[in-house]
């Protein structure tokens, strides 16, 4: 007899696992799926129970809200080892997925992201160039190549800047404070010639208090 209740605990046990796995595979990275890729752009897919998600890309991390169980976002791969990690919010039992991938991709020489951490609030990546060319949503293609990938206007962010081939000089960075959430604090990651033996990363955090209102983040120097 006590065999038997041996037995058929172990077997309940074996039973459960599989639902725990699947309960934990509800979050998950479906795009990209890993591996070796020789494009810099790449579509990142994740889905989930949670409504807010953790993303951690290549040692960055942002705020997703998802769209319905789903969160969509055109990205640019690294030269090298890429690793995206995502987890939800809840701090008791979060779920998590991780995957990494090879990009075989030039080098980006400068690339500046913006989140922030309240939704329903718009928060605006601003970037003078050395000839004074300001590079924001209303303007995200300069003509000496920098590119600003989105303007997004519903919470959290990232916005972010990218240039493969700089020009000399400063590269002035502002936040401007469209509307939303009062005390919203801001996160600008600045990565030099990422992918690279010569990678330089800054982060600045600043507190936004008002709409309409502008913050003069940092200058980077490039020569």
């Amino acid at each position: 007899m006590i065999k038997k209740i041996h037995v058929f605990e172990i077997w309940f046990a074996m039973l459960l696992m599989p639902c725990a796995a699947f309960a934990d595979a509800t979050t998950e990275i479906l795009s990209p799926t890993g591996g070796y890729t020789r494009k810099k752009p790449f579509t990142l897919e994740v889905t989930g129970n949670a409504g807010l998600m953790k993303i951690n890309y290549n040692g960055v991390g942002f705020l997703a809200e998802l769209n319905g169980d789903t969160f969509q976002r055109e990205m640019a791969a690294a030269r090298g080892l890429n690793t995206i990690t995502i987890s939800e919010t809840d701090t008791e039992n979060p779920a998590s997925d991780t995957i990494t991938f090879y990009a075989d991709v030039p080098p980006t020489a400068l690339k500046i992201i913006l989140s922030w951490d309240t939704d329903d609030t718009d928060l605006d990546l601003h970037v003078i160039e050395p000839d004074g060319f300001e590079c924001y949503y209303g303007d995200p293609n300069s003509p000496t190549g920098g590119k600003l990938d989105v303007d997004v206007t519903t919470g959290y962010g990232p916005e972010i800047y990218t240039m493969a081939y700089p020009n000399a000089g400063a590269y002035k960075i502002f936040i401007y404070f469209y509307g939303g959430k009062a005390l919203t604090e801001a996160t600008v990651t600045t990565i030099q010639n990422e992918g690279t033996a010569k990678e330089v990363r800054k982060t600045f955090e600043l507190m936004l208090t008002k709409p309409d209102e502008q913050v003069y983040v940092q200058q980077i120097e490039l020569r």
